[in-house]
């Protein structure tokens, strides 16, 4: 399926923003992207659950878009390295509990472990695991404004996924 998700300003479309807003990250599979004004994608992988915001408060794109592009021979398999994903207070929580709340306050901290990680998803972490069959676009779409986001790695990094930043 061809989405329409962003025009060529770079707006995130009105309808994906309201889903973002009610049910907060997004993930959708099977899908493809159009290219918009030659745009290109970015391409970023981040240290192992190394929590962040991709977008400070001074950015207007507060909307981040990861997505495995099937027509990139490099995303055409399953990737090793995941994206998850915690709230805000969620991450306030969790860096109190490991007690480095006061450090945690720069919004980019290691957060859990291999085993605590595992633990934590589906219930204060949502995963992408980007783990669709061969060929499968997937996307996944966050506000930097209410959460933060980590690369997962397993045995080793996978590769970088698209990333494209929007208002």
């Amino acid at each position: 399926m061809l989405l329409d998700t962003f025009d060529g300003a770079l707006k995130l479309h009105p309808v994906l923003k309201d889903a973002v807003s009610t049910f907060g990250a997004c993930i959708i599979r099977n899908v493809r992207l159009p290219v918009i004004n030659g745009n290109q994608f970015q391409h970023n992988i981040s240290p192992d659950l190394q929590f962040h915001v991709d977008r400070g408060s001074t950015f207007d794109s507060q909307y981040s878009l990861f997505y495995r592009n099937p027509e990139n021979p490099e995303h055409r398999e399953s990737r090793i390295t995941s994206t998850v994903i915690i709230a805000n207070s969620g991450y306030c929580l969790q860096a109190k509990r490991e007690g480095i709340g006061e450090k945690a306050r720069s919004k980019n901290s290691v957060l859990f472990s291999h085993e605590s990680i595992r633990n934590a998803v589906g219930e204060v972490v949502l995963e992408q695991p980007w783990s669709a069959p061969s060929g499968t676009g997937e996307m996944c779409v966050i506000d930097n404004r209410t959460v933060m986001h980590a690369s997962f790695h397993r045995e080793t990094r996978g590769y970088k996924i698209a990333v494209q930043y929007l208002s």
